[in-house]
């Protein structure tokens, strides 16, 4: 990097940007060296399948509600327009801020956006399950064993799911809603389990929105 482009990188305008002089981002023209760093991505969002030849699993995520969310599958995430979004960021009032003012994301947004039902009365899951009640909520939802072993401190391993069977012609329709349940699950995770403990933490809806669908 010349001299020319030292004097023009970095923000046009970092009003906003409180953080900058403490973010990283600072390395790329301050120090010659940094411009040969690698730089890794992890990516998370390449594990559920788009289409299914089972119709019978379209027809569950729509009862479900969840066909909306389902159909921007695969996500295909701007990392770089995400960590800039993340420097505008501010938690106080829930918006990210702008050169020309605040912009928030209400629940109706993301109602229109993905068709997902927000009216009526909230479902909240118990606030303390031990671990062993959701092992048999997950065979008995999922069909799917479940052990000490699935789960670390950030919850339930979603990626065991990617190994389950495929449905097949012979498969009942219970089965098709279990394996439907399962894709949900990867499109919008399990509650997160409390470090230290062996109890979960109640604080999503997610598993509780599935069994007062399913159960």
């Amino acid at each position: 990097m010349d001299q020319i482009e030292r004097d023009i990188a970095g923000p046009r305008n970092d009003a906003v940007l409180t953080l900058q002089q403490k973010h990283r981002s600072r390395r790329v023209w301050e120090e010659e060296e940094f411009l040969d760093a690698k730089v890794f991505c992890c990516r998370y969002d390449a594990g559920v399948e788009s289409s299914y030849e089972d119709d019978r699993i379209e027809t569950n995520l729509r009862t479900a509600g969840f066909y909306g969310v389902h159909r921007v599958q695969p996500i295909k995430l701007d990392h770089s327009l995400i960590t800039a979004l993340l420097e505008r960021w501010r938690p106080e009032v829930h918006a990210f801020q702008f050169p020309f003012g605040e912009l928030g994301i209400t629940l109706q947004d993301v109602e229109c956006l993905l068709g997902l039902p927000v009216d009526g009365e909230p479902i909240v899951f118990t606030q303390n399950v031990l671990r062993e009640t959701y092992s048999q909520l997950f065979l008995r939802v999922l069909d799917f064993p479940v052990d000490d072993t699935d789960f670390g401190s950030l919850g339930f391993n979603l990626r065991r799911l990617e190994g389950r069977d495929p449905l097949s012609e012979d498969s009942i329709d219970e089965e098709a809603v279990q394996y439907t349940t399962g894709i949900i699950l990867q499109l919008i995770g399990v509650p997160k389990v409390k470090s230290g403990q062996r109890q979960w933490d109640g604080g999503s809806s997610t598993f509780g929105t599935i069994l007062h669908v399913y159960a």
